[in-house]
């Protein structure tokens, strides 16, 4: 997890209160207005993404959609990067649940179909279209939802596409998780090395408390990663063509997930 820049520096020295910041992991699986009201407060694998990155994506996206200038395409969860925008299928629909983020869409890319909508309740003008998508993108989405309701909201849309391409934060162990928050934490340690200041005792002491996590903190963040094993056993037994690519960003571990009608 990302640590968040303590602010409350500027007020120790000016007698100012600290400015607040959304609590991104309090508000991670809920549909909260306040959360996405100024846009997309974190970011995505695909704001991220290199050129090669990118590429590789799209090249995904037509191998498995064949002649895709004459397929529909749904991209959910679009955000403010949507990954399908420069492909050229003949129509484009993104859903998001987010109003703030939609109307920033709706104003950069015009020549398509936006809709604010949940996908674990999609709206009619989805779920009864009478042409079937070439493919569903679902970008950073499930993170969200609590596991639970990850395969529903799957199945919920298998029958309006013929494939499906998953973007998502991969599920570690509690053991990797904690190593690899110490080592983050460590690693940002050195950087204040013979720094005394009141400033940098205060910084010591955040990054410490942030990084050190124990078991309980980790089993939080590995709810909001994502268990492909569930995911592709699901797939299979639906016979489903399954192909799983996983891609390091930001220290960040995602799988890139397809599945494909047989």
């Amino acid at each position: 997890m990302k640590i968040k820049k303590y602010q409350g520096f500027k007020a120790l020295r000016t007698g100012q209160k600290k400015k607040k910041s959304i609590d991104v992991t309090r508000h991670w699986f809920k549909s909260s207005k306040k959360f996405y009201q100024a846009g997309q407060p974190f970011q995505t694998f695909v704001r991220k993404a290199s050129f090669r990155q990118q590429e590789m994506l799209e090249k995904k996206i037509r191998k498995i959609v064949p002649e895709l200038e004459k397929r529909a395409a749904l991209e959910i969860g679009p955000g403010q990067e949507p990954l399908i925008s420069k492909l050229d299928f003949k129509k484009i629909v993104f859903l998001d649940l987010s109003k703030a983020i939609a109307d920033k869409l709706k104003a950069s890319i015009r020549q398509s179909e936006i809709i604010v909508g949940d996908i674990r309740k999609l709206p009619p003008t989805i779920t009864k279209t009478k042409e079937r998508f070439g493919t569903i993108v679902i970008n950073e989405v499930l993170t969200h939802l609590i596991p639970s309701e990850r395969i529903k909201a799957i199945q919920n849309m298998l029958n309006l596409t013929d494939s499906i391409l998953i973007i998502d934060r991969k599920q570690q162990s509690l053991g990797e998780i904690i190593s690899a928050s110490r080592k983050k934490g460590l690693k940002i340690l050195r950087n204040f090395t013979g720094k005394n200041s009141i400033k940098t005792t205060l910084s010591r002491k955040k990054i410490h408390e942030s990084s050190n996590i124990n078991a309980r903190k980790a089993r939080q963040i590995q709810l909001m990663q994502v268990n492909f094993k569930f995911i592709k056993s699901f797939f299979e037994r639906n016979g489903w063509e399954i192909t799983i690519k996983d891609i390091e960003s930001n220290k960040i571990v995602y799988t890139v997930f397809t599945a494909k009608r047989k």
